[in-house]
């Protein structure tokens, strides 16, 4: 799920089959081996955030794997209050905004993604920081990952 997801995903699953789909409410499939959001939860609304990883979720064959990955607002905090801030500041919190799926409508926190993910039955075996760019400039992200309990 999300424009570079497809990439991402052949990168850690060389020999998978890969379905591009968009998983969100109302789209009803049960079988998933994993469901990758690389970078698009923040373009869901805020208050369709709980229901979209729910539906993740619903779509994962038991004991499936969810993997989130989103920018991180506890560094985009951290730049907004810096004097030097990172160019990459406004995109990272607003998405490009070139086409109408790269607007960030929400945001979340390490706390955010392992609470939505706890609550929507998901049993976390990781959860990290690191980092992404966007135009050659060094931004944080979180990666959290669970199966479904």
């Amino acid at each position: 799920i999300g424009e570079n997801a497809l990439q991402f995903a052949r990168d850690i699953w060389q020999d998978a089959e890969v379905d591009t789909t968009t998983t969100v409410p109302g789209k009803k499939r049960t079988d998933y081996d994993s469901v990758l959001s690389y970078m698009n939860l923040p373009q869901i609304p805020y208050k369709d955030v709980m229901a979209t990883v729910k539906a993740w979720v619903e779509a994962l064959k038991p004991g499936g794997e969810l993997t989130i990955m989103c920018p991180s607002l506890e560094w985009a905090a951290v730049q907004i209050l810096s004097p030097e801030r990172n160019p990459a500041l406004i995109v990272h919190l607003f998405g490009t905004q070139d086409k109408p799926s790269q607007f960030h409508a929400s945001g979340f926190t390490m706390m955010d993604l392992r609470s939505l993910c706890s609550l929507s039955g998901i049993a976390i075996t990781h959860a990290a920081t690191g980092e992404y760019t966007i135009n050659d400039n060094t931004c944080e992200m979180h990666t959290v990952r669970g199966v479904k309990k």
